[in-house]
């Protein structure tokens, strides 16, 4: 989920043809911004405040925290034969949780500074290459990164729970031995 897109914006325009997406990451810590009119298209780096690229590369520190928490829990488990993997995995899906909602808190401000809201759709007017203004039906919203982390630590919190239901043998029908 790191290099996929956490938030996206997608417009078009009939007359004249022209398109435009944005798309935030969160590795890097970027927006890219693209714009088609006339078959010629616009790539570029969307400027964002340093605020919110600082509070980005926090939330980063603190997945690379969860993932390093997540690998560190079979540790105990395959050389000591421990079950230290719940408070671990606990863990590391409690850091992917609060990142993911920090993000969205965070992106809720910037997007409230020039759209309105996290998610919407609506006419947008973008500024083509040649300086004309066009408006264009427009979506934008959390993208494939954002939900990725939170298929993820839905992910973990289940194998965690599968792992402790297996060792405590509950419920018994599904892990008689015949």
């Amino acid at each position: 989920s790191l290099f996929q897109p956490w938030w996206a914006l997608n417009s078009q325009s009939d007359d004249p043809i022209a398109e435009k997406s944005s798309e935030m990451f969160i590795l890097p810590q970027t927006m890219m911004e693209s714009v088609t009119y006339n078959g010629k298209t616009q790539r570029e780096l969307a400027t964002l405040p340093e605020m919110f690229t600082d509070f980005v590369e926090t939330l980063l520190f603190i997945i690379y925290a969860g993932i390093f928490l997540m690998c560190f829990s079979f540790i105990p488990n395959l050389l000591l034969k421990r079950r230290y993997f719940l408070i671990l995995i606990s863990a590391g899906t409690l850091f992917l949780i609060l990142v993911s909602l920090a993000f969205s808190f965070g992106m809720s401000k910037i997007a409230e500074l020039s759209l309105g809201s996290l998610n919407g759709e609506g006419p947008l007017g973008v500024m083509l290459n040649n300086g004309n203004t066009v408006f264009m039906e427009s979506t934008w919203g959390l993208s494939t990164g954002f939900y990725l982390c939170i298929f993820s630590a839905g992910l973990l919190i289940a194998t965690g729970f599968i792992d402790l239901f297996r060792k405590k043998k509950w419920p018994g029908f599904l892990f008689k031995k015949e």
